[in-house]
């Protein structure tokens, strides 16, 4: 017959349950040692538990299975005297499921199970082919009914087979068989004829849900033990770790503080004897190049200091949080060439090759912190020159890595074939205060905190950071930064109307990714551009096309000379042809190597190395429309402020002297006061005397705060609208914005640099 589910027990829930037990477990053991004890002990005592409790229900399972078994033997025993076995032998095939006798039999059958709480209650006899046939069950519905057309394989039903051999039996409670037949346990018993003679097997069944329940929770108290052991094992462990790695953690912090300071000591020690020594070799020269000498050294070596400085204020500053990124809009490849400049000149006394590529569909102007993305690409490629040997390649690549409506998501890489990282090298690089190798900082100096300022401007920037190295091959530093474009981007020509159709360019430059610029260049502006990568090839196309409007020239291909003399000779007088032009782009190496045979060719304008897309555009624009465009008023005239008067409020002499031999050229007369009560006092006596005040933050007796809102009180008709400029050392942006809530203009940061006066100078003195 048809046994039907009833209920399978599965474990999915309990799976389920112990993923979030030991899910709990692992939070639970992220706590102190004290917690971790606790959570030891109540282990300890829930394994008690568990076990009595095991024991104790085992005892009750065991009992009252050995009672179900027997009381199953007892039915099948009953279920086997109701039908008699000539009845029985009545009802061979479907036909007879019509006779008399099979209703009356499945009506005896149905009162006996109702009596004693049976779920089915049947008989079955075997066949000549090793089969059971039904004969008739109790059942009256006809999805669960099984009559004499019914049959199942004898192997199916080893208690019933037993049954047949004159045994009473019941199946094993929480055997296989119960978990195959959905939860149901049968008995059989067999049926005799007048003869004696086994005819058939009586059969019932009863649900098996109660019993399989209480022995999955058998099982679960076992898993629960395993667990709690387990977890006690971890406590334990965990507790032991835990003390040992505090003694860890405080050595290695010991370590990095005295690493820190070492590197610190050396970083601002080196320079400082740097100046120190340049200083008293100047005062005993005489000699006028010699003191430049030392000064130009001075210069390097405080600069040098000053960014050791400045990585310590930005890693303080991110410590407490106080980091910030400010949203301008500038252009990036003009960006680029600054920080390409500072860097280059640093490859090339290093010979090392500088290579920038740039996508085609990287913005001009986008709107993000150009201060800061140049601090990264600084760092970044400044350790690249630095850990490269001599002749090795450093290369910057910058693409556009998505783009929705307004954000774009820059990727900037810098690749160098210098000394590269271990994986567990790379483990502590963006650490403050950690560097690759503990020797690095002796080897090729440095702070280990430029990586780790790095990383938090980029993540400020909705960027990530990371790198890729193989030891002895070289690395590659990749970030990602989000930002935002103008709508109109600039255009690539200038205001002259020019027919760019009708020019001719020719790029005889051996670098690919410059060959792209080129091409891209033309494809923007609509002239006709052809690429040689090599002299012969150069003068080849001049010998067949004859008149290019302008040549660039690569001042590393071999023979230069070669396309300068066929340029030149090109031009046959009587032609009415206008000249060529030619410009060479050579790095300062290369114009040091090539500078006695520059000054015998006749070259129109140079360009340096490495040429950005943006370079091309200007060149082409200044030879072609730009020469009637007006001069610009010089320099001199422009940072000339004869006439004008400042308020310097400083209470350092020394400070006082060199803001005053700064500006020395620009004819401004600086008044000095020496704190905030004299500059207060100085210009309520004649306000209408001076232009502009540069006031000191801190100074004695009145700050330059407590000043500044003094002289914005006075009763005097410039005191509201004179520009202040703060001039301190105090450069956190809250600073800044204390400086304009106590009435002041602007702020220029210490040390002086003297290009940032004079803008401050344009700016409110024009």
């Amino acid at each position: 017959m048809r046994k039907p589910d009833v209920g399978n027990v599965n474990g999915n829930a309990v799976a389920q349950w112990m993923r979030r037990l030991v899910g709990a477990g692992g939070k639970m053991f992220k706590s102190n040692a004290l917690t971790m004890g606790l959570c030891f002990s109540l282990t300890a005592f829930l394994v008690f538990i568990f076990l009595y409790s095991t024991h104790t229900i085992s005892v009750s399972l065991k009992t009252q299975n050995e009672t179900i078994e027997q009381h199953l033997k007892s039915l099948a025993l009953l279920a086997a005297d109701i039908v008699s076995a000539e009845e029985l032998s009545q009802i061979k095939d479907a036909e007879d499921m019509e006779k008399p006798v099979y209703a009356d039999a499945k009506k005896r059958l149905n009162e006996f199970s109702e009596q004693w709480g049976l779920l089915f209650t049947y008989y079955i006899r075997a066949t000549a082919d090793g089969r059971f046939q039904y004969i008739v069950d109790n059942s009256y519905d006809p999805e669960d009914t099984d009559g004499p057309d019914s049959f199942f394989d004898i192997d199916d039903e080893p208690a019933a087979m037993a049954a047949l051999e004159g045994n009473a039996v019941s199946q094993k409670i929480g055997s296989e068989y119960s978990y195959d037949w959905h939860g149901i346990i049968s008995g059989y018993a067999p049926v005799y004829d007048r003869n004696g003679e086994i005819y058939c097997v009586a059969g019932v069944d009863i649900k098996d849900v109660q019993i399989l329940w209480l022995e999955n929770k058998i099982r679960l108290l076992h898993i629960l033990q395993l667990v709690t052991l387990f977890l006690a094992i971890i406590a334990v462990v965990r507790i032991v770790s835990t003390y040992r790695n505090k003694v860890e953690a405080s050595m290695r912090a010991s370590r990095a503080k005295s690493e820190f300071l070492s590197n610190m000591s050396h970083e601002m020690r080196t320079p400082m004897n740097a100046i120190l020594g340049m200083t008293a070799i100047a005062k005993l020269s005489y000699d006028v190049e010699k003191k430049d000498y030392c000064l130009n050294n001075i210069d390097t070596a405080a600069m040098h200091m000053l960014s050791v400085i400045n990585d310590i204020l930005d890693i303080s500053k991110i410590e407490v949080s106080k980091f910030k990124i400010s949203q301008v809009s500038f252009d990036f490849e003009r960006m680029l060439q600054k920080v390409i400049t500072i860097i280059h000149f640093q490859a090339e006394e290093k010979q090392q090759e500088f290579r920038v590529n740039i996508g085609e569909n990287v913005p001009r102007v986008i709107i993000a912190d150009d201060q800061r993305l140049t601090q990264v690409l600084t760092n970044l490629l400044y350790n690249a020159v630095k850990f490269t040997p001599d002749g090795g390649v450093i290369t910057l690549d910058a693409r556009l890595a998505n783009e929705t409506e307004d954000i774009k998501t820059l990727m900037i890489s810098v690749t160098d074939t210098g000394i590269g990282i271990t994986k567990e090298q790379q483990s502590r690089l963006f650490t403050s205060f950690e560097q690759a190798d503990n020797s690095t900082s002796r080897r090729f100096g440095g702070t280990g905190l430029g990586l780790a300022i790095s990383k938090r401007i980029v993540e400020m920037m909705d960027g990530k950071i990371w790198v890729e190295s193989t030891p002895g091959q070289g690395s590659t530093f990749s970030f990602t930064i989000q930002a935002k474009t103008e709508k109109k981007q600039p255009e690539e020509t200038t205001d002259f109307d020019v027919d760019w159709s009708g020019i001719r360019v020719l790029a005889a430059y051996h670098a690919t990714e410059i060959q792209d610029y080129f091409m891209q260049a033309a494809r923007r502006l609509g002239f006709v551009c052809d690429i040689s990568a090599d002299s012969e090839h150069a003068c080849a196309l001049i010998e067949k096309n004859g008149d290019y409007d302008i040549v660039f020239i690569d001042g590393k291909i071999p023979d230069i000379a070669d396309i300068i003399e066929r340029v030149r000779n090109d031009e046959r007088p009587g032609q009415n042809k206008k000249r060529s032009q030619i410009a060479a782009v050579v790095s300062s190496l290369e114009w040091e190597i090539l500078s006695e045979k520059f000054r015998d060719f006749d070259i129109d304008h140079f360009l340096s190395k490495p040429i950005l897309p943006y370079s091309i555009t200007d060149c082409l624009n200044a030879c072609f429309g730009a020469h009637d465009a007006p001069q610009k008023q010089e320099k001199a005239e422009v940072d000339a402020f004869p006439g004008r008067r400042a308020l310097l409020a400083e209470d350092l002499e020394i400070n006082q002297e060199i803001v005053q031999a700064l500006l020395e050229p620009t004819r401004l007369e600086i008044v000095c006061a020496g704190n905030g009560v004299e500059a207060v006092k100085l210009f309520s006596e004649s306000p209408e005397n001076y232009d502009i005040i540069f006031m000191d933050v801190q100074m004695p007796e009145m700050d330059g705060y407590a000043a500044t809102r003094t002289i914005r009180a006075l009763d005097a008709p410039n005191a509201r609208t004179i520009p202040i400029i703060a001039m301190t050392a105090n450069v956190f942006r809250e600073d800044v914005e204390e400086c304009l809530a106590a009435g002041m203009n602007d702020h220029i940061g210490k040390p002086v640099i003297f290009e940032e006066v004079l803008k401050k100078l344009r700016e409110y003195l024009g």
